[in-house]
């Protein structure tokens, strides 16, 4: 009898209790992530505050944890982060995106950064960005990078004043859990499934992207070797959608980095200009 519960029971018994903190660790790494502050940004070379771009910017009212910079350009921005991220991996594409912008907006999420509040996991952020779009009397371009783009979108949707929306490194959150626990050298399916019920069940899973309805123009913006959100999944998202796709070879998910800013602002004022200049057109 001991034997068979030394050699069975308590097997079994040991793999289910690593089985249970394995997953309660990732579920809590998804709806409670650490907060990526000074520190954080100061290992990673960013800079704390927008100061060393030589424009004006000043914290902005009316959004939690927000930074407007006042470029001599004529495109407004929105630029969104990631899950787990802040507004400061933006700093290498605002050196390269506002020689030729206008105003620009860094915002932290929710329970992001600097932000207060619980995060949303890109199922309600959007709200409060269009209710202050809506309030600014002015046209904007939104981009978002990772969850950050599934907001971008959401966004759009919501907010008439938009003119473009870029997603970066885009993918819905299950496909995106099934990447992250893949680069851990874990099983994808016995933990990213029960995690995905649980949040469904808690109502805190985001729709998919495909199910968005934007008027506005959209161009996602790929890497080709994003092990997070492969890159085969977003292409079928955009010919369905008719969205525009275009994808950046040998970039992974971080598409932010200064080694890739370059092509992505290129790529994002290509855009904006094409539908801002339609807009004028029309009016």
């Amino acid at each position: 009898m001991s034997t068979f519960f030394e050699y069975s029971v308590l097997p079994i018994l040991g793999f289910s209790i690593l089985y249970l903190l394995v997953l309660r660790s990732i579920y809590r790494a998804v709806v409670c992530p650490p907060r990526v502050r000074e520190g954080w940004a100061l290992g990673r070379g960013l800079a704390l505050d927008p100061d060393h771009l030589g424009v004006p910017w000043r914290d902005l009212d009316g959004l939690d944890a927000a930074w407007m910079l006042d470029g001599p350009g004529e495109i407004n921005w929105l630029l969104l982060h990631g899950h787990g991220r802040s507004r400061r991996v933006w700093m290498h594409v605002l050196e390269q995106l506002l020689p030729n912008a206008g105003s620009v907006v860094v915002v932290d999420f929710p329970g992001h950064g600097d932000a207060s509040g619980e995060v949303s996991l890109g199922k309600t952020e959007h709200e409060a960005l269009v209710d202050w779009l809506e309030s600014t009397g002015q046209r904007w371009c939104v981009a978002g990078m990772s969850m950050g783009a599934g907001v971008a979108l959401r966004t759009a949707a919501g907010a008439s004043c938009v003119d473009a929306t870029i997603g970066l490194g885009a993918g819905d959150l299950p496909e995106a859990l099934r990447g992250k626990i893949r680069q851990r050298g874990l099983p994808t399916g016995i933990f990213a499934g029960p995690v995905c019920w649980w949040l469904r069940q808690k109502d805190r899973l985001p729709g998919l992207l495909r199910d968005i309805e934007v008027t506005t123009p959209v161009m996602l913006i790929h890497g080709e070797q994003d092990l997070v959100a492969p890159i085969a999944s977003v292409q079928r998202v955009a010919a369905e959608k008719k969205w525009s796709f275009e994808s950046v070879p040998e970039a992974g998910h971080d598409l932010l980095g200064p080694k890739d800013a370059g092509s992505i602002v290129n790529l994002m004022q290509c855009f904006a200009e094409r539908y801002d200049s339609e807009h004028d057109d029309k009016n």
